[in-house]
């Protein structure tokens, strides 16, 4: 009885902030721990928006109100146990819990009924264990380049050296039954994935050619957050494969009101990339799209003239000093350091750094050729070689400049931790110990 007069307290409540199109905020009891819920209320079936790794739902803000507007639909979003304003059940032991806690939240909402998903990164798991839970209720998903188990195979977790919750995660994601063909789906998958390769992309690839009902998305020079960098797109999609699975009357409805939106975001976006051009913000964009793809020498020819349009910038003064401490060229650095600490002053990280490059020691060429040669740290492959008479650490499908402060110890510009050249008992190199793991010196 109890739960039928909560029940109807909380649709009373919707029903009015739907008149008055309030967000509401709330916080569910779930029993021992609480979910934060963000809602934007509507009619019919709801949209459940799923978060990325160590994301909250601050992340979907630019994108929920457009959704909610042109569907008309409930918009939820929420944090997971432990991140935002959620806290965490002491009793939860995997992914499979954590999604039950979900549907009993959702269930005190009054959502348990037909539900539309839309996930992020790591949220593509959280998706999916719902998705085969609930194989008829789940109506459609939309991800947003997602996590899936096939990326994960058993040497590119070995070389990826996940924490034991991620790894746990991950053998439970190999251990389930696909995801049910019947379920619609759109995957949007970013050009510039968070591995560097070919891995992410087949994987998507052959996913979506499991099922007819599939449909994958390459977006265009966007980063893994591509809802920020293509804000459009997404929306686009979300609206289309929710739309697609109404009935002609509400779906004729939708696709009007998409229309109307999308004149609106035509002009709109126009008006946002001519102020764009040449902004900071393009320039910086513009900078670390280089800069990922490798081409150092023109990031920093664009990191330059950013500067110098915008030389009150500490981030891009900042950025072009690690960018010159990744190449070798320590004097630029260290140049560019001692700018970005006059910018500010409180910057310890930028402290800390140029007390590091006052320690870089000589190290002789005899002793230096000793440490060239091939490591390997949990089966990653780990190179260091000589390049203008300099050594580099490679790793990663990234390259950067060693740096000595002694003979046993140096850093590089991704990190500030040293890292320390081991030797056997004879004296010849074995290895590299960083933050407590060691890479082996292959022979």
């Amino acid at each position: 009885m109890k739960k039928v007069i909560f029940l109807l307290i909380i649709n009373l409540v919707l029903d009015s902030m739907i008149i008055n199109g309030q967000v509401v905020d709330t916080l569910i009891d779930n029993g021992g721990y609480k979910l934060h819920f963000s809602i934007l209320p509507g009619k019919g079936m709801p949209i459940l928006f799923e978060t990325g790794y160590r994301d909250n739902i601050k992340v979907w803000q630019d994108i929920v109100q457009s959704i909610s507007e042109i569907t008309g639909a409930p918009v939820i979003s929420y944090d997971r146990q432990g991140f935002g304003k959620s806290t965490i059940d002491s009793k939860c032991k995997s992914i499979k819990d954590e999604i039950a806690g979900l549907e009993t939240a959702l269930s005190k909402l009054g959502y348990f009924k037909e539900i539309m998903l839309v996930s992020h990164s790591l949220g593509g798991f959280y998706n999916t264990v719902y998705a085969i839970r609930n194989k008829e209720k789940v109506k459609g998903i939309v991800f947003v380049d997602a996590s899936m188990a096939c990326i994960f195979s058993d040497d590119v977790i070995d070389k990826m050296g996940l924490n034991s919750s991620l790894l746990e995660l991950v053998k439970t994601m190999k251990q389930l039954p696909p995801l049910s063909p019947d379920i619609p789906v759109i995957d949007i998958i970013s050009e510039q994935n968070v591995m560097r390769d070919n891995r992410w992309k087949t994987c998507h690839d052959n996913f979506v050619s499991e099922a007819p009902n599939r449909k994958g998305i390459l977006a265009f020079k966007t980063s893994h957050y591509i809802f920020r960098d293509n804000n459009r797109l997404v929306t686009d999609a979300i609206v289309s494969l929710y739309a697609d699975i109404q009935k002609p009357k509400v779906r004729s409805a939708i696709l009007e009101k998409a229309y109307a939106h999308e004149l609106a975001s035509a002009n709109d976006d126009y008006r946002k990339l001519v102020e764009y051009q040449h902004s900071y913000d393009d320039l910086n964009a513009w900078s670390k799209s280089l800069s990922q793809n490798g081409d150092l020498t023109k990031a920093l020819q664009v990191m330059e003239l950013n500067a110098k349009f915008y030389p009150e910038k500490t981030e891009t003064i900042s950025k072009l000093a690690e960018t010159f401490l990744k190449i070798g060229d320590k004097e630029s650095a260290e140049a560019y350091y001692k700018k970005a600490k006059e910018l500010n002053l409180d910057n310890k990280n930028t402290t800390k750094i140029l007390e590091q490059i006052s320690k870089i020691v000589f190290v002789p060429e005899s002793l230096q050729s000793q440490y060239i040669g091939q490591y390997e740290l949990n089966k990653m492959p780990i190179s260091i070689i000589r390049e203008n008479n300099k050594l580099f650490l490679s790793f990663n499908n990234t390259k950067s400049a060693m740096y000595f402060v002694s003979d046993a110890d140096f850093f590089i510009a991704e990190y500030r931790d040293e890292i320390k050249i081991q030797k056997d008992p004879d004296g010849k190199i074995s290895g590299l110990l960083f933050r407590g793991l060691k890479a082996i010196k292959l022979k």
